[in-house]
């Protein structure tokens, strides 16, 4: 698997993961709007920033692999 798949792959996880969680803490919580607010704009911060560090992860055990391979 090259990278370019699996940043697309693990982009699109994250994006949908996202949404789906986004929607239910709009629709099925019963907390108050700042409360709301607060949480998805932490979902909007820590995913990507996770995500991204997952992805240098994977490109970091990738290159020491290919090191190991050759």
């Amino acid at each position: 698997m090259d990278l370019a798949r699996i940043k697309k792959v693990i982009t699109s996880f994250g994006v949908l993961s996202t949404l789906s969680s986004l929607y239910a803490i709009w629709f099925y919580s019963n907390s108050p709007m700042i409360n709301k607010l607060i949480i998805s704009l932490i979902f909007i911060v820590v995913v990507p920033v996770g995500l991204s560090l997952f992805y240098l992860f994977i490109k970091f055990l990738l290159s020491k692999y290919e090191v190991t391979r050759k």
